[in-house]
């Protein structure tokens, strides 16, 4: 295709709405439109529909539906899939609008010819969750209950699970990192246990749930500087070495204060990770705003 026209580029701010929309929907599923647009996706593709439509509460319920019907066919081979052995089966249906809203988006700004092959797969994203297409039988599954954010709109939450389905069954998310347990239960996990997990990402939301200072005191980490902080009067930067352990690179923490008070009023004290090079602590706060130590010592945050 051409460049965009303008009139297509205005239009782009209410597509990406709409898709925003049909991923972050937690409304019950529209059970026979879904099922209308799954016919929609076989027909498409060529093929027979199945008979046999299975209606579940959550993806975990799915896994067990589908090993439950590929046990109980009379020739297995009729349980595969019409995508083949991929995933066996999955589809992400709103969970999948990401996805969908790129591939779908001729047909959003005046060209649905092009993306014809797309139609039922996003008339299921529009009313239903995730499903498994079988050549005997399709499962779908009723769209997530919660689904709990961060101001980045990323999966979030620090209590529970960040998304959840009706069953109860959900995953528990930190700014867009899955855990493999509860905030709360990782809060009560011992240093000794955190350096050890094996995922950094995980071993880094582990030490953000517990607080970076209490866990730089609790670690007894190395102190390289401290200093009043030029940019955030009344308020002290630390700065630690950190074992390599822990990111797997040498690198260093800046233990400071939010310029601006939370909502709740709070300053919240964070740790934000530096280069090894940053040999003081002022040094390393200028690091984060790009700047070189001279030139933040006599900056001021207003």
């Amino acid at each position: 295709m051409e460049a965009l026209t303008e009139e297509q580029i205005a239009k782009l701010p209410a597509i990406r709405d709409k898709w925003m929309a049909i991923g972050l929907n937690t409304q019950p599923a529209d059970r026979a439109k879904a099922e209308e647009g799954v016919r929609l996706a076989y027909e498409i593709a060529g093929l027979e529909v199945p008979k046999d439509f299975y209606w579940v509460q959550s993806p975990w319920e799915g896994v067990q539906k589908q090993a439950e019907l590929r046990a109980g066919s009379n020739d297995p081979k009729k349980m595969k899939s019409f995508l083949g052995d991929w995933w066996q089966g999955l589809l992400g249906g709103n969970l999948w609008a990401g996805w969908l809203s790129w591939r779908y988006a001729y047909a959003d700004l005046g060209h649905p010819e092009l993306c014809k092959e797309l139609n039922g797969l996003v008339k299921v994203a529009e009313n239903a969750g995730w499903w498994w297409a079988f050549d005997e039988a399709v499962i779908l599954t009723e769209r997530a209950s919660t689904l709990k954010l961060d101001p980045q709109n990323r999966l979030h939450s620090e209590v529970g699970n960040a998304i959840e389905w009706p069953d109860g069954e959900g995953i528990p998310v930190w700014h867009g990192t899955q855990l493999p347990a509860t905030p709360e239960e990782i809060l009560g996990w011992s240093i000794e246990e955190i350096l050890a997990h094996s995922n950094t990402e995980v071993r880094r939301c582990a030490i953000e749930i517990r607080g970076w200072d209490n866990f730089v005191k609790e670690s007894n980490f190395t102190a390289v500087d401290s200093a009043d902080d030029p940019g955030n009067p009344a308020q002290k930067l630390e700065l630690y070495d950190i074992p390599r352990q822990i990111f797997d690179v040498d690198i260093r923490v800046l233990l400071c204060t939010n310029g601006s008070p939370e909502r709740d009023g709070r300053r919240r004290r964070f740790g934000l990770t530096v280069p090894a090079t940053c040999k003081t602590a002022v040094e390393a706060a200028a690091w984060t705003y790009g700047l070189d130590e001279k030139d933040y010592a006599v900056t001021r945050r207003t």
